[in-house]
């Protein structure tokens, strides 16, 4: 009404200017009103704010975030125990734990009461189920101050006591937390577990993909047990008080108190394949082709890790390094299994190689100054070179290709370090292969790497398990993984591996007819010897140098071909190379299939 009179009333009238004054001055005694109820609050409304952000922030994870929110509330009012309590919170989200106990005294001396805003023992369980025990204690143990009749923070004080070892603690704990509620079930199953393993004396925390313990942690002497000794040395490492950790014992060294940690491996191939291989120095790797998983892996001459301290200067001093992981830390020159690469090249590009054959095999490519121990005679096909393993074939083909096509081959099926650049999460030390730079008016180079005869070419025993399993799963390539899952001392699991295809490295016609091929190498080619009557094997077999004046044997495969279960990589370094790796082949794949 004031407004549409304004609007009748001219301007320049005294009773224009009247009428806005007094406007404005009940404007601003409003306003003037509105602060003196305001201004005595505004710091709660202001602390109010930053604790509801901060525990928004807490539950998206942003642990700095709302250390940082917290701390502007406990600098506006020092004395506000809420906000000494959320401070206190998200010390122990970051793992601070000194902080969060300094915090939450503040808190109690200010008198602060349970409160939902910030849970304790919701954090506490939270904590608890990531594994994160010592932070879940300071959490639990705050929250049986606040809330001592809550049954499940003494439960959460137990487990946490239980997963760090300390079974009186635990037992107390337990028992408390089942005065108040006897009908928790969960807290009597833990309380006879910790009985049991404190009367016992040893906590089981390894284990293999079915259950079987791999390694147990002794509670007096805090050392660690490996229950299959040398047999699972190498996969498994070790974790001594005095010598240090090494493998997979220092990958989880922070992961083995109050957890349950279940490996990829199958103790039965591993004993299988470490009796296949016996005392022949050299490796093995077997892996489930369609899932990455690892399901056995030997090195030789391997270490007791139960007897480390006796051994250490005999290991120190070992000739041929027993602590080396060979299957993962040493490489070797691929030979006949570069032929892969050429044949996969050439069968993915379609390529015409009637200028190639029929192929006079000589024993001998002038041009390229290479020379092979056998003469094959005429090759008609480059199927028929690769049954024959004729390196010279395949050292002309992979010229008529070119450096090109042979790099790009090489790289896709993972003989670079491309992969392990993006995969550091693996859980063991692994080296890369090695591939040379191959220019195009360096046909010798070329022609060597194509044809298997090149020694800067090195692979790893992984990395020819990978090539087997690649052709095993229809051209797809896997990511490799040792660690399966990882449960709390509750039974939740926290942490799991799922198979993941890395990427598509052949179409699904190449990888089968590269498998037809190998097939007949086992059947009736120079893999012979890795043949059984029951299982139908597919292989390829390689002699290469190892060492000066050694040679050494590889064969990769996977059986049954029909409809792969394991993919594997075999080598030997001494014996009758590759004829000593393919017998080792039959007899794993002769028992385990």
């Amino acid at each position: 009404m004031l407004c549409s009179y304004l609007m009748r009333v001219p301007r320049n009238s005294s009773q224009y200017y009247r009428y806005t004054r007094r406007k404005w001055i009940k404007i601003f005694l409003v306003l003037l009103t509105v602060g003196i109820f305001i201004y005595p609050i505004r710091h709660s409304l202001i602390i109010n704010f930053y604790l509801y952000l901060g525990k928004k922030q807490i539950g998206n994870g942003e642990y700095t975030r709302a250390l940082n929110t917290f701390q502007k509330t406990v600098t506006i009012n020092p004395r506000h125990a809420l906000a000494h309590d959320a401070l206190g919170m998200a010390y122990s989200y970051l793992g601070k734990r000194e902080e969060a106990e300094k915090e939450y005294q503040n808190a109690l001396q200010l008198g602060i009461k349970y409160q939902r805003w910030f849970d304790h023992i919701q954090s506490g369980d939270q904590l608890l189920a990531r594994g994160k025990y010592l932070s879940a204690q300071v959490e639990y143990r705050h929250a049986s101050r606040l809330q001592k009749n809550r049954a499940s923070a003494y439960f959460g004080l137990g487990a946490t006591y239980h997963a760090l070892g300390d079974f009186p603690q635990a037992i107390n704990q337990y028992r408390k937390s089942l005065t108040l509620d006897p009908n928790f079930a969960t807290a009597q199953q833990l309380l006879e577990v910790a009985v049991q393993e404190r009367k016992r004396g040893i906590t089981h925390y390894l284990f293999d993909c079915n259950g079987e313990v791999l390694g147990s942690r002794i509670h007096r002497q805090s050392q660690y047990y490996y229950p299959y000794g040398s047999i699972t040395a190498h996969p498994l490492g070790f974790s001594h008080p005095e010598l240090g950790s090494m493998g997979l014992g220092k990958k989880i060294s922070d992961l083995r108190m109050g957890n349950k940690i279940y490996l990829t491996l199958d103790c039965h191939l591993q004993v299988v394949a470490s009796r296949a291989l016996g005392w022949y120095r050299g490796a093995i790797i077997i892996l489930n082709p369609q899932t990455g998983e690892i399901l056995a892996l030997v090195s030789q001459p391997g270490f007791n890790p139960n007897r480390l301290k006796r051994d250490w200067k005999k290991i120190q001093n070992h000739p041929h390094k027993p602590l080396l992981n060979r299957v993962l830390e040493k490489t070797y020159c691929p030979g006949s299994l570069a032929h892969i690469v050429t044949l996969a090249a050439a069968l993915e590009e379609e390529k015409v190689l009637s200028e190639i054959f029929p192929f006079q095999c000589r024993g001998r490519l002038e041009e390229e100054d290479m020379q092979e121990g056998r003469i094959h005679g005429k090759i008609e096909s480059l199927e028929e070179a690769f049954q024959e393993a004729c390196s010279l074939a395949f050292a002309r083909t992979g010229i008529h290709l070119g450096a090109h096509l042979i790099s790009e081959y090489t790289e896709r099926l993972g003989w670079g370090p491309e992969i392990w650049e993006s995969e550091k999460e693996f859980p063991l030390p692994v080296i890369s292969g090695s591939i040379p730079f191959l220019p195009k008016e360096n046909t010798t180079l070329l022609a060597r790497t194509a044809g298997g005869m090149e020694d800067q070419c090195q692979i790893t025993p992984l990395t020819g398990a990978l090539t087997a399993a690649v052709i095993a799963n229809n051209g797809l390539l896997m990511k490799p993984y040792l660690i399966k899952e990882i449960k709390n001392i509750t039974g939740q699991t926290f942490q799991a591996e799922n198979p993941r295809v890395l990427k598509r490295v052949l179409k699904p016609e190449t990888a089968l007819r590269i498998k037809e091929l190998m097939v007949a190498t086992v059947d009736s080619g120079i893999a012979r010897l890795a043949k059984t009557k029951k299982v139908t094997i597919a292989g390829r077999t390689a002699t290469v140098k190892s060492g000066e004046n050694e040679i050494a044997g590889w064969f990769i495969g996977f059986a049954p071909a029909e409809k792969p279960t394991i993919a594997f990589a075999i080598v030997v370094e001494r014996g009758s190379g590759p004829y000593t790796a393919a017998a080792i082949a039959r007899k794993i794949v002769e028992t385990i299939l």
